[in-house]
């Protein structure tokens, strides 16, 4: 088992949510809209206050990604590329295990962008 180390904050709070008011995600800039579930994000890290707000279509891509690859540290505003160089990091260690992760990454970032297309052309 290799060991996971991430910088880590002086102070980090999140919970999910329910959006009262519009709010705008920092991973894939969607709205996020009243009633809509979102991971809300609080933080101090080198003396600098930190507050986002993620919905819930990347909150569950993250968690599929780190539930898959042995080390993922996100700093919130660079979702993607962080997923894709943790399951690159992966491949590279483990090439036979890791068969068809980053396809199914991609097909899970795909659906979740089309069903929140669909979903904000619908409001």
């Amino acid at each position: 088992m290799t060991e996971c180390y991430c910088d880590s904050s002086e102070f980090y709070r999140a919970r999910m949510r329910k959006a009262r008011n519009l709010y705008v995600c920092c991973e894939c800039a969607n709205v996020i809209f009243p009633g809509d579930r979102y991971e809300d994000h609080f933080g101090v890290q080198d003396g600098d206050i930190f507050a986002d707000r993620t919905c819930s279509p990347c909150v569950r891509l993250r968690n599929w990604v780190r539930s898959n690859v042995p080390c993922l540290c996100i700093t919130h505003g660079n979702q993607f590329e962080e997923n894709e160089i943790a399951i690159e990091e992966a491949r590279f260690r483990a090439p036979e295990e890791t068969v068809g992760l980053y396809f199914g990454y991609l097909i899970r970032k795909a659906a979740n962008e089309r069903a929140s297309k669909s979903r904000h052309e619908a409001r």
